[in-house]
């Protein structure tokens, strides 16, 4: 009995080896995750455009991103955590495939965090004239780098505004586009800068810093329009500015 006993166990042990034997030995470095159909492996530097929406996050669902390099056609995704993009804002087409902020809409954010595109996977490019008039409860906004440009009074009377990033691409901001934002300190403004229309930033006494991304010279190049004279202090520009 103890011989037939040791036979099984000695077979059961044949059993177990072999069939640790034949597990996955696949060494982890060697998987490859999120390979992306079009890739050319030849591409040694990627030129990305700016990230699309392929699904919209909202207040309680993740949304997911996607951009594709211009040269060989690679896809990347980025999952956005829900909430990360304010809801409720309304938009309306220029049917070019570009889109405009209208207005505020049911969004009830105090910091409002502008989608590059909307839900019909539109580029916003604009923000229409007084669309965030007298938001006075709005502590922040962040742009969007599709943006180009901001109409007149688009944040005019945001009271509790105190510093905003105007995008690279933002190449006019329209008459009293900031008029009487009270607690505004501090602006960042792109090197694309081309026009700032009347009155864009009068009332804003509290501007200190005007931090600026081109030259002296280009500064001056800039068309600064009566009625911002907040602008016009001394001491407050920092060109050549490079957002950290």
């Amino acid at each position: 009995m103890k011989k037939l006993l040791g036979i099984l166990l000695l077979f059961s042990l044949c059993l177990s080896v072999f069939a640790c034997d034949n597990t996955d030995k696949t060494d982890p470095d060697d998987i490859k995750v999120g390979e992306d159909e079009g890739e050319d492996k030849n591409c040694k530097k990627h030129d990305y455009g700016i990230w699309d929406i392929v699904k919209y996050p909202t207040k309680d669902a993740w949304g997911q991103n996607k951009r594709t390099c211009t040269k060989c056609g690679k896809t990347e995704y980025q999952e956005i955590p829900f909430g990360s993009y304010s809801v409720g804002l309304v938009y309306v087409s220029n049917g070019d495939g570009t889109c405009d902020i209208e207005r505020v809409g049911t969004c009830d954010d105090t910091e409002i965090i502008i989608p590059p595109t909307n839900s019909a996977g539109e580029k916003v490019t604009g923000i229409r004239e007084f669309a965030f008039y007298q938001c006075v409860e709005v502590t922040s906004f962040v742009l969007p780098d599709s943006l180009v440009s901001i109409s007149a009074g688009a944040f005019s009377a945001c009271y509790k505004l105190t510093s905003i990033v105007i995008p690279d691409g933002v190449a006019f901001i329209g008459n009293s586009g900031f008029y009487d934002c009270k607690k505004l300190n501090a602006i960042v403004l792109p090197a694309a800068m081309k026009t700032i229309g009347y009155n864009c930033f009068d009332l804003c006494n509290r501007m200190s810093r005007i931090f600026y991304s081109g030259s002296e010279s280009d500064w001056k190049n800039i068309t600064i329009h009566t009625g911002n004279e907040p602008l016009h202090k001394k001491g407050i520009l920092v060109c050549n500015y490079v957002e950290k």
